[in-house]
């Protein structure tokens, strides 16, 4: 498996040179392996305390990229990485992904933000289990190991995410105003 983040995403979307250029990527695997045998795993460099999920702009250009070069057909198949706290903001786009192109999904959590409650993981199961394609879901997630710690962990996360935004949407009026790039 050749695992990428080939796209910036939620709370990162602005930041340049964090992901990989998914083109080049794709180009020298195709060109130097026999890809018939690998499994694609492609995500987007993400900032868990994102006040935004994944939008349709992300996912239509994850789906454009692995159309572009037929990795359904070329690979051993395509592996889609979300964050389990991002994902959970919306869920509507990479559910449309799953439908659009053959493909898993891998719920993960950093090792640099607090495990994720039972809570989060459940919401999230049910629903993929709605969508009838839960067999397609699996979670590589750090999980709080008790209630207590999860209601914790969760709002320590939502608090730095009303933070982290409204620095940032500060930053982003200050640079408008003066003509200056966005920051994400």
């Amino acid at each position: 498996m050749l695992n990428a983040d080939v796209m910036n995403g939620p709370g990162m979307r602005w930041e340049e040179g964090l992901a990989l250029n998914g083109d080049t990527y794709i180009s020298e695997c195709l060109s130097t392996m026999d890809c018939a045998k690998i499994f694609f795993s492609f995500g987007w460099v993400v900032d868990p305390r994102s006040a935004t999920g994944y939008t349709a702009s992300d996912v239509q250009r994850m789906h454009d990229l692995i159309k572009k070069y037929q990795l359904e057909d070329k690979s051993a198949g395509i592996i889609l990485a979300v964050n389990a706290r991002i994902l959970r903001k919306c869920y509507t786009y990479v559910s449309r992904f799953m439908f659009m192109v053959r493909s898993d999904l891998i719920v993960f959590s950093s090792k640099a933000e607090p495990p994720v409650s039972f809570k989060l993981i459940d919401d999230i199961t049910n629903h993929f289990r709605a969508e009838g394609i839960i067999d397609r879901v699996g979670f590589d997630c750090q999980v709080s190991p008790s209630r207590f710690m999860s209601l914790v962990y969760d709002n320590m996360v939502r608090v730095s995410m009303l933070y982290h935004y409204t620095i940032n949407r500060a930053i982003a009026m200050y640079q408008s105003r003066n003509g200056q790039k966005m920051i994400g």
